[in-house]
C-alpha cells in the first residue's frame, strides 16, 4: 500500500457527509448569525421603536409635557420604517432563503 492510497477514498465508499459538508457548515454559520441579526435589526425596532424616545428630557408630567410626549410618540411610532430598514429586511430575507435552501 502506497502513501497516496492511504488518503484516497475508494470508488465503492461514498460518504454523504463528505459530499454535503459545505451545506452543513453553511447552515450552521447562517443560524449562528441570522437568529441574533434578525432580532436586533428587524424585530427589536418594531417592538421597541418608541422606547428610543428619551422620556426623561423635560418630562415633569404636567399637562403640557404629557401632551408633548403623546405627540412625540405619534411622530416616532413608525420612524423605523425607512429605506435602510427595507434594505436590511430584504438582505436578511435573502439570507433566510439561503438557510432554507441549505436545509
Amino acid at each position: 500500500m502506497s502513501f497516496k492510497e492511504n488518503f484516497e477514498r475508494g470508488e465503492k465508499e461514498s460518504l454523504d457527509y463528505d459530499d454535503s459538508a459545505f451545506y452543513y457548515f453553511c447552515l450552521a454559520m447562517l443560524f449562528i448569525v441570522l437568529v441574533p441579526l434578525t432580532y436586533y435589526v428587524l424585530i427589536k425596532p418594531v417592538l421597541y421603536g418608541e422606547m428610543s424616545i428619551n422620556y426623561h428630557l423635560k418630562n415633569c408630567r404636567c399637562s403640557i409635557c404629557v401632551k408633548r410626549m403623546v405627540e412625540r410618540q405619534a411622530i416616532y411610532r413608525f420612524n423605523w420604517i425607512n429605506t435602510a430598514y427595507v434594505g436590511k429586511f430584504l438582505a436578511i430575507a435573502f439570507l433566510w432563503f439561503l438557510c432554507y435552501q441549505c436545509f
